[in-house]
């Protein structure tokens, strides 16, 4: 019965008792014509409560746990054997990994057509075996991780350690410009220096105070010759019907995608009233 449930040896116990339970209760004497049951008991006794030893089958929650919305309502098992003092089924419960009697359980018989369908359930030196290759694994691959890591951080120590130079044919250091150990300089690396010479860090809230900059009186150039080119007004003598509406500069910074100063906006706006 072990070998064909494909269950560990240490269930050998329990193969006795399902076995002397069944053939109490099967098995009639063939004098007496009458089961050992019926001799001990003096009544026979229903078989519909018989079950395929080692067969599958699945134990309902019936209450013993608080389930969440999520969990499963019933436990994957493998039955046993039968309850001695009571109606109960002796079933191995694989989420617990324990040997219960359950009352409300659901058995699966048809599985124990195909080999590879019969419920196992792994010995205790098969589990250690796992638990000791994992363990192999995890090591083994801590080793490879720290190597990498050992690897990279190499790399990274020779690529900020100064380059040797190669003098080529037909050229000097005398006739290069910078520092050698900085490296080539590309366009994309001056484009925020094109900008710093010509701009002012510092964004104005006076007028006063743009009029000592030269940068910022630059800027407040550029807005009256657009006013010029756009002829956006024009110059009329003043009259006592006429209401004089005020103005007023406001100073901006334009910044590119990194945060750096490239512009300085100014503008001449007029006066709101209410």
């Amino acid at each position: 019965m072990l070998n064909e449930t494909s269950l560990p040896k240490y269930f050998w116990a329990d193969v006795v008792n399902t076995s002397s339970y069944v053939l109490n209760r099967v098995l009639i004497r063939p004098i007496l014509k009458k089961t050992p049951y019926e001799l001990f008991k003096d009544r026979r006794r229903a078989l519909n409560h018989v079950k395929v030893f080692g067969c599958k089958c699945f134990i309902l929650n019936n209450g013993k746990e608080q389930l969440g919305k999520f969990d499963s309502k019933a436990d994957e098992g493998v039955f046993l054997g039968y309850a001695i003092n009571s109606h109960a089924y002796k079933v191995y419960n694989k989420r617990l990994m324990i040997v219960e009697e359950y009352v409300h359980v659901f058995f699966y018989e048809t599985n124990l057509v195909q080999q590879d369908q019969r419920p196992k359930i792994a010995d205790e030196k098969d589990i250690l075996q796992e638990k000791q290759t994992a363990a192999k694994l995890e090591f083994a691959t801590r080793n490879q991780t720290a190597e990498k890591e050992i690897q990279s951080a190499e790399k990274a120590v020779d690529n900020n350690l100064p380059k040797e130079w190669i003098e080529p044919k037909g050229l000097s250091k005398n006739n290069i410009i910078g520092d050698i150990k900085q490296g080539l300089s590309t366009k994309r690396k001056l484009v925020f220096f094109e900008h710093v010479a010509f701009v002012s860090q510092i964004e104005l809230k006076n007028v006063n105070d743009a009029l000592g900059d030269s940068n910022w009186v630059v800027a407040m150039q550029d807005e009256l010759n657009q006013f010029t080119r756009n002829y956006v007004w024009s110059l009329v003598p003043k009259t006592d019907a006429m209401n004089m509406i005020g103005t007023k500069w406001v100073f901006k910074n334009k910044m590119d995608k990194n945060g750096n100063i490239v512009r300085n906006k100014a503008r001449l706006v007029a006066k709101g009233y209410n």
